[in-house]
């Protein structure tokens, strides 16, 4: 039945049984009533549904909640980080969203003071990290095993190492061999880099065993450099084949190096931008052909700067790790 047909029942109706005013206001007050009636039937419905959405909502909370076999006092702390979540019947994404929970984790220390240990200590219980591993960490709980790592402290030169594992307490990392050991009065910086960028947090040394250091876990993760991917100082001998000469392989030098290109002596041919070239280097076991391209020259000519091409992720992050594990030349 379409509106034409509702208007001519009404208007038939209305012609039918009205034959007075006061016929005609007890019409209006009668259909009034029923759509009064027909609102009231819908917010009635709506509430209950609401009420059934919280009641749901509340249920997987709990169960969310039994199922990770939180502690009273992890539990504790997860009410009250939901008693920041907006709209309250989503709670339940504190558990399961690292968004979610590092929003309410930022309005829960500006309402109460909060140990950076103890949020790093529930993040490692929800496993965030292994849901999202290529996403902007919040916590140094938050880094992978085996992901590498740069430590600096004021008056010792870099330190490399690997996360050897995650501790409730403390973020363990094995050095390298090779690297000095940080020391526990001073102040550590621990930079590392996933696919979102470079990033880097302050922590203390807790404690040093054997080859593993024990850091104070950290909620500040800032991003380190605004490219994309670290460039680092180095001295890496290499040979550059050019496209235009491709019988001949000229002897160079890396100077600075990144997941994303570098910088090379010129070899001691003409070259300009856009030309394109094959950059051979050999680290230890590994060994790398980059395909790249001349982005600009400086120092009069002396210093060219590439832009690799083509690089597939798994050759990427082999390059990075170089970069990480390379010394410095600064």
């Amino acid at each position: 039945m379409d509106t034409q047909n509702v208007s001519d029942l009404l208007y038939s109706i209305s012609r039918g049984f009205i034959q007075s005013p006061e016929q005609r206001i007890l019409f209006i007050a009668i259909l009034l009533a029923f759509i009064l009636l027909i609102v009231l039937v819908y917010f009635l419905q709506e509430r209950k549904s609401r009420a059934r959405q919280k009641r749901n909502a509340a249920e997987v909370f709990e169960h969310l909640m039994r199922q990770l076999g939180l502690s009273r006092s992890e539990r504790a702390l997860v009410n009250r980080l939901a008693g920041c979540c907006k709209p309250p019947d989503k709670k339940y994404l504190v558990l399961l969203s690292s968004h979610t929970f590092d929003a309410c984790a930022v309005k829960l220390r500006e309402r109460e003071e909060v140990p950076e240990m103890t949020l790093a200590a529930l993040r490692l219980k929800l496993d965030f990290s292994a849901r999202r591993p290529e996403d902007i960490p919040a916590s140094s709980s938050e880094l992978p095993r085996r992901m590498r790592v740069i430590l600096t402290q004021k008056r010792k030169p870099t330190m490399r190492a690997r996360v050897s594992r995650q501790d409730p307490e403390a973020l363990v990392v094995a050095m390298d061999e090779g690297s000095t050991l940080p020391e526990r009065a001073i102040p550590v910086t621990v930079y590392f880099q996933n696919q979102s960028g470079l990033f880097a947090f302050l922590t203390h040394v807790r404690k040093i065993s054997g080859r593993d250091a024990y850091l104070d876990h950290s909620e500040t993760i800032k991003r380190s450099q605004r490219r994309k991917y670290y460039r680092r100082p180095v001295q890496l001998s290499a040979t550059a084949t050019f496209e235009n000469n491709p019988a001949e392989q000229l002897t160079t030098t890396i100077l600075n190096l990144s997941g994303g290109g570098a910088s090379i002596e010129n070899p001691g041919i003409p070259v300009a931008p856009g030309d394109r070239l094959i950059l051979s280097l050999t680290a230890g076991k590994e060994h790398f052909s980059l395909a790249a391209r001349v982005a600009r020259k400086t120092h009069g000519d002396r210093l060219l700067h590439l832009q690799f091409e083509g690089l597939s992720e798994a050759e990427r992050d082999r390059l990075i790790g170089l970069v990480f594990r390379a010394k410095s030349s600064a």
